[in-house]
């Protein structure tokens, strides 16, 4: 093992979330200031830390930073990535640095959500205490979401992700759970999630497979947000 690598096993899997929350806990005991999130199924370039440095470095207020996100490029989609820097409402967790400073005040990663979505709540948090989140251009992550390929939809470039059935049932519970707690202080967001949840399903008919399976468990997702159930899928 490297001699600066520190695991830590919890037995079962407890959730994205808390395993955010315990690497954050750690760090803010250890006095450090950020953290980067990151999926297994993710790469960054050799620079990508380097160019978070540097952005943080010719920013005249720091304090009010939530996020740094790099370019994401996504295996099997991606022909090319938008240049330069940007202020952005949500980031995905995969590369995200994460100022400790700004989690103290907005408080830890949501557990209940389990997986999915909680990087957006806590974006949308953060955004609703007037923390800003940047995309640094020159920094990039290749990140593989599901098992995405290119389609084309009336010549219309799309991404199949070919998400499990499991994963579908966590985007549709707490994708209406975030949608319920802030469509009124980010209504844009949940007017552009809600298109993008009829796309998705338009790509599941048109193009995936166990079609039924999986709009099963996006109506099963849908009836637990409704039953407020919360945490990690129970079958019935």
């Amino acid at each position: 093992l490297l001699p600066k690598v520190q695991i830590i096993l919890l037995g079962k899997n407890l959730g994205i979330a808390h395993a955010f929350n315990i690497g954050a806990s750690l760090a803010l005991a250890q006095g450090h200031d950020l953290i980067l999130t990151m999926d297994d199924d993710s790469r960054a370039e050799p620079e990508m830390i380097g160019h978070f440095v540097r952005f943080l470095s010719s920013c005249d207020d720091q304090s009010a930073i939530g996020i740094l996100s790099p370019n994401h490029c996504y295996d099997g989609y991606t022909d090319e990535l938008e240049i330069g820097n940007r202020e952005i409402l949500t980031a995905i967790s995969s590369g995200s640095l994460v100022s400790l400073r700004c989690y103290e005040k907005v408080g830890p990663f949501l557990e209940p959500l389990f997986i999915d979505y909680v990087d957006f709540e806590y974006c949308l948090r953060l955004r609703e205490q007037r923390y800003k989140i940047f995309r640094v251009g020159d920094a990039v992550l290749y990140h593989q979401l599901g098992k995405m390929e290119s389609r084309k939809i009336l010549g219309v470039k799309v991404g199949v992700t070919h998400h499990s059935p499991l994963r579908l049932y966590y985007r549709t519970r707490n994708r209406f759970f975030v949608a319920s707690e802030y469509v009124f202080k980010f209504p844009g967001f949940v007017v552009r999630d809600v298109m993008i949840l009829v796309n998705e399903i338009i790509k599941i008919l048109l193009f995936e497979t166990n079609r039924g399976e999986k709009l099963a468990m996006m109506t099963r997702g849908f009836g637990d947000f409704l039953s407020r159930r919360e945490g990690e899928y129970r079958p019935r």
